[in-house]
């Protein structure tokens, strides 16, 4: 087996924690039953799944039913940006305005794009500075009377910059207009409260919080009916139909049960840890930039630019030596023609190709740490030799 010391791709995903595997086992073998079904096995499975939503509602401080489980943040992006523009669409059969910022995850940057050449949309993008933030002044002007929705990613997957989503989500609160955030980085962590946070909808998803893959949810601030994206049962109060995963669904809660017991520790660890890298990699290598805003970013990530180097080469010789990093988005890492976003970021072809994103998480160590930075120097100065 690998060495989890040297996994640096937790913003891909991460291990599922001991204690959720725990909560979850006896619901793949004694506590089997369907949770639509009305005898005592469905009805075990049916409790279960509403104290995992339960559970989830005190976690992020909004109602049980203000809580849409899916099978990811994925779905979750394209259920409620589908619902905005297709409501519009179907009452005045005219296509609405889309606002999104161009950093954002396929989830939502494809699905958008998707809609507004299928003509339901207008679609505009937000512009962003050189460490990829929005500034709420350009949403202010952007808004227009046939706005349907704004959705902003809270920390960026790729770059880990952190967004004002509270500045941005007042701003629509103030002009009555929708707002959702992608908060699948973000709220993996650090602790959101929809008391406080001035936005409709945010999409979660568990396995980038130590939980089960296929398992996310849609969780709004208030009571809204939302468009099934999927047909065929009426499972989710028919917002979602397909039989519930009552297994992912109780390891989702207890993932983020654990986040909030364990969050001042968990941020405390991946900084020192983050920034062990910022500082090792500035020193011991020329020609780098750092990716993304240098405080305002998400916990556990790094991010650079290496000139004149091939993101794809360096992938593939740090995993020869057992170390696991990204060149971007997991969603698209297996190819790179110039990372858009370092593009979107105002970077030129010098830096494009040489995207590096170094995740930490819970089995990071500094030795791991120091061992990859000294790896990563070797082989940056060895691809540099032989590729000009």
């Amino acid at each position: 087996m690998p060495d989890i010391s040297k996994y640096f791709d937790y913003a891909a995903t991460t291990p599922v924690h001991p204690d959720v595997v725990n909560a979850m086992s006896p619901y793949f073998s004694e506590c089997f039953g369907n949770p639509s079904s009305a005898h005592r096995w469905g009805q075990d499975a049916f409790t279960a799944v509403e104290e995992a939503r339960e559970s989830l509602s005190k976690h992020f401080h909004t109602n049980p039913e203000n809580i849409c489980f899916t099978g990811s943040s994925t779905e979750s992006n394209n259920t409620v940006l589908n619902h905005f523009v297709m409501s519009y669409w179907n009452e005045n059969r005219k296509p609405g305005h889309l606002i999104i910022s161009p950093l954002e995850h396929s989830a939502v940057g494809q699905t958008a794009q998707h809609l507004h050449e299928a003509g339901f949309c207008v679609l505009d993008y937000l512009p962003v500075d050189h460490h990829g933030i929005v500034n709420p002044d350009d949403l202010s002007w952007m808004i227009r009377k046939d706005t349907v929705l704004v959705s902003v990613i809270y920390g960026n997957n790729e770059i880990g910059s952190v967004n004002p989503i509270p500045d941005l989500g007042n701003i629509c609160k103030t002009k009555n207009v929708p707002f959702h955030t992608d908060a699948t980085q973000f709220a993996a962590h650090q602790l959101v409260d929809l008391q406080k946070l001035p936005v409709d909808f945010i999409s979660v998803a568990a396995h980038k919080c130590y939980g089960p893959k296929g398992i996310g949810a849609l969780i709004s601030n208030s009571k809204i009916n939302i468009m099934p994206l999927i047909f065929g049962g009426r499972q989710e109060k028919a917002q979602r139909a397909g039989t519930h995963n009552v297994p992912y669904i109780v390891g989702m809660a207890k993932a983020y049960a654990l986040l909030e017991a364990e969050c001042d520790n968990r941020i405390h660890a991946e900084k020192r840890h983050r920034d062990r890298i910022f500082e090792q990699i500035s020193t011991k290598i020329p020609d780098v930039v750092i990716t993304g805003h240098p405080t305002n970013r998400l916990s556990n990530h790094t991010s650079f630019a290496f000139r004149n180097v091939d993101g794809l080469s360096l992938l593939a010789l740090l995993d020869q030596s057992g170390f696991a990093v990204s060149i971007g988005s997991a969603c698209r890492s297996t190819s790179i023609k110039g990372q858009q976003q370092l593009r979107n970021i105002g970077l030129d072809n010098e830096w494009t190709n040489g995207g590096l994103r170094i995740t930490v998480g819970a089995f990071t160590t500094d030795d791991a740490v120091d061992e990859l930075t000294e790896t990563l120097a070797r082989y940056i100065s060895f691809l540099r030799k032989n590729t000009r």
